[in-house]
């Protein structure tokens, strides 16, 4: 007796959902990437927008508070021209002590330089001359050897100052008009929502607008901390370029555990070529107790 065979109409249901799964799954990959692929093509756009939404979180608070007989226009343009001041005046700072404290630099690695080629000579190594010259006849060959992809490289350090300044004028500009028509904005882009959802929508917005606002203000008060104390800490020491010093260590507090790594590797390598190995030590200390 051969069993009957039932015919099915339809796929088993664990196929079927195997199925519609991983097709959400592929459109999400599809999406995922086409998103990635647009972020990283308009980087130059989207980079400088995010600036100026944060910094107009941020900023929001000090508009507010001008005078209402104020124009919001010049309010805001008075807050955007205050922020340009303030990067233009620590970039000519930074320049300057640069300019100044260079040539000392340059002395200072020489002499540490030669101190190295000794120390490799009389040390352990026992390198000769010869073998010195060797190698430093073979660094040259390599450096003319690669002189396209070093040509390459100014080519592209080029295009990225281009690039910054472009980003610079865009995050300004975004700034000026998210601090002068930011409620209007907002507004506007409701209206794309469905009705149903825009009263929530905005209430979350506004509650994460706050929220934001909060965090970037809190962030600014903890880099200008940490600015602060590896800058005195580097003014005692008697560490060069201290305000290139404190800089770096105000930008590199707004990026996480990276921020924190460069921000003490610049002071101590300076201390370390300025002031000797003890020097480098309590900076780097200075740096770790401050952070």
């Amino acid at each position: 007796m051969t069993p009957r065979l039932v015919e099915r109409e339809h796929l088993p249901y664990p196929v079927m959902l195997a199925a519609a799964w991983s097709a959400c799954l592929l459109l999400i990959a599809a999406g995922a990437w086409l998103l990635g692929q647009a972020v990283g093509r308009l980087s130059v756009i989207i980079a400088p927008l995010a600036i100026a939404v944060l910094l107009a979180a941020m900023l929001r608070p000090v508009v507010d508070r001008i005078p209402e007989r104020v124009p919001r226009a010049a309010a805001a343009l008075v807050v955007v021209i205050g922020v340009l001041g303030v990067v233009i005046g620590a970039l000519a700072a930074v320049t300057a002590q640069l300019a100044t404290g260079m040539p000392r630099m340059r002395d200072q690695l020489a002499t540490g330089t030669d101190a190295a080629l000794r120390w490799l000579e009389e040390g352990p190594l026992n390198l000769t001359a010869d073998r010195l010259e060797e190698a430093v006849a073979q660094s040259r060959a390599w450096i003319e050897s690669h002189s396209d992809a070093v040509a390459a490289g100014a080519v592209q350090f080029g295009h990225t100052a281009v690039d910054a300044v472009a980003g610079l004028l865009i995050c300004l500009v975004s700034l000026f008009f998210f601090l002068y028509h930011g409620e209007k904005l907002w507004e506007f882009f409701l209206r794309w929502l469905p009705r149903a959802s825009r009263e929530h929508v905005d209430t979350a917005f506004r509650h994460g607008w706050g929220s934001l606002g909060a965090y970037t203000r809190t962030q600014l008060t903890v880099a200008a901390i940490n600015a602060a104390g590896v800058g005195v800490g580097a003014l005692v020491l008697r560490v060069p370029f201290v305000i290139p010093i404190v800089v770096v260590a105000f930008l590199a507090s707004f990026v996480p555990i990276v921020g924190t790594l460069v921000a003490g590797v610049v002071p101590t390598v300076l201390a370390l070529v300025e002031r000797g190995p003890a020097i480098a030590i309590a900076m780097l200390a200075i740096v770790v107790v401050v952070h």
